[in-house]
């Protein structure tokens, strides 16, 4: 009797793992065959290029790995050079992810390259099967990272903190959280250099385009917290932007806290206003500013004008 019921036990097991095999198998197959297609094809402005695709994690989980991942768009001098992506998943679990990106990245836009270093960078990615955006959330965290520009641009910061999630009383608004720690920027070639800060947003993006045929736009921002915060004084905006004959249209508030004139100096220093102007209003009893935006433009007290963006980005 006891022998039969070891010799059960043992099939059973066999038999499990047998099953558990196949569709461990079966679900990697799916996974690889799903993601090669999405970059083979492509789509009318992204081209994706890779030396190869590989899958392992047996029994519980699929960690594929793309070999020297490159995306480009075909219309602009935007070129991605990821290295080795890693998408980790449990192979029982097909709507959540861990996105482990190469601790080395190269990016060109616009012919600037920015060369990315970062002991930390990955992602947390959660999806749903319900129609319209499939995202539930999307969380990315850095630490000690560096940027080099080939303009001799250095940015440093010690951790940083991006986070979106769905508004849960609209599908279409998501809520937006971005949190950059003990940031330092430098350019060799012109020796400007800030002191370090924080930057820290808050705020609600509205996206249309949830059909997975079209492409996904931003329609309107609203900031509910944008601050700059060094030793001696902050920036914090808010406000809102909405996207109109493809300009970005709407105003913000700015609020100048501690030392305004630090704030006006950083100004001159980037060539944006003359010493002349700044000595003038850093005296003024005046610590918030309305600022438009009209037309893509941004203007401060009539002073000077900025263009912001052409378009709020898409995302095909």
């Amino acid at each position: 009797m006891l022998r039969n019921k070891l010799f059960f036990l043992v099939v059973s097991i066999a038999l499990l793992s047998g099953v558990w095999s196949i569709f461990w198998f079966v679900r990697s197959n799916i996974t690889e065959n799903t993601v090669q297609s999405f970059l083979d094809e492509g789509n009318s402005d992204w081209e994706f290029d890779y030396s190869d695709i590989s899958i392992r994690g047996f029994p519980n989980r699929t960690d594929l790995r793309i070999h020297d991942l490159r995306i480009t768009n075909r219309y602009n001098a935007t070129d991605f050079i990821l290295g080795d992506l890693n998408i980790l998943s449990l192979v029982y679990n097909w709507n959540d992810f861990i996105v482990v990106f190469a601790p080395l990245q190269s990016v060109v836009i616009g012919g600037v390259e920015y060369i990315v270093d970062s002991d930390y960078p990955r992602s947390s990615l959660s999806l749903n099967n319900r129609s319209g955006i499939p995202l539930n959330s999307f969380i990315t965290e850095i630490k000690q990272t560096s940027v080099t520009t080939s303009e001799e641009t250095n940015l440093n910061l010690d951790s940083g903190l991006f986070a979106i999630k769905p508004d849960e009383t609209n599908p279409d608004t998501f809520l937006v959280h971005l949190n950059l720690n003990d940031i330092a920027l430098s350019n060799t070639r012109t020796q400007f250099a800030l002191e370090p800060f924080n930057f820290v947003v808050n705020g609600e993006v509205l996206i249309s385009g949830s059909d997975s045929s079209q492409c996904i736009s931003v329609e309107e921002v609203k900031l509910s917290s944008l601050n700059f915060d060094f030793d001696d004084f902050g920036l914090h905006l808010k406000g809102e932007l909405k996207n109109e004959f493809g300009l970005p249209n709407g105003s913000l508030t700015i609020n100048l806290k501690g030392e305004k004139k630090k704030f006006f100096e950083l100004l001159s220093t980037t060539g944006q206003l003359p010493q002349s102007v700044i000595d003038l209003i850093s005296r003024l009893p005046i610590d918030s500013y309305e600022i438009q935006i009209v037309d893509g433009k941004l203007n401060f007290l009539n002073l000077f004008s900025i263009k912001v963006l052409d378009s709020f980005p898409e995302f095909c």
